[in-house]
């Protein structure tokens, strides 16, 4: 199950794309990738921060194995706790760089916790 502030009315978003990040919150990235039956691999998670200054630097390239066979495919997630506000960008790589996936979010830093904060739920079977 997952879960996200994003509204549901925005239902070309696939995530926190505006992530609202209270104290002590990581950020989760989920990852489902179709791979046919008895395959086996690994793919990287290229998390990158943009810098105001030097641009897209990397930050953690987070290593994934897949393993095949199910219907719904591989599904994987990473979490990240030490972050900065502003524009973030993961990459799902292939072991030799190519990239097979990629999502774009801002994080803003807020200094209280909402008590009011509504989460949307997602089941995938």
């Amino acid at each position: 199950m997952l879960s996200y502030e994003t509204p549901s009315w925005q239902f070309w978003q696939r995530g926190d794309q505006n992530f609202q990040a209270e104290p002590d919150d990581k950020i989760y990235f989920f990852a489902q990738i179709f791979s046919p039956a008895r395959f086996s691999d690994s793919v990287i998670l290229h998390w990158y921060y943009k810098d105001p200054v030097r641009g897209w630097q990397t930050t953690d390239k987070i290593p994934m194995t897949i393993a095949g066979g199910r219907e719904g495919g591989y599904r994987g997630f990473a979490s990240k706790q030490n972050y900065s506000e502003g524009r973030w960008r993961i990459s799902v790589e292939t072991t030799d760089g190519r990239e097979i996936g990629r999502i774009y979010f801002d994080v803003t830093k807020v200094s209280e916790i909402n008590p009011h904060r509504a989460f949307y739920k997602d089941i995938f079977r």
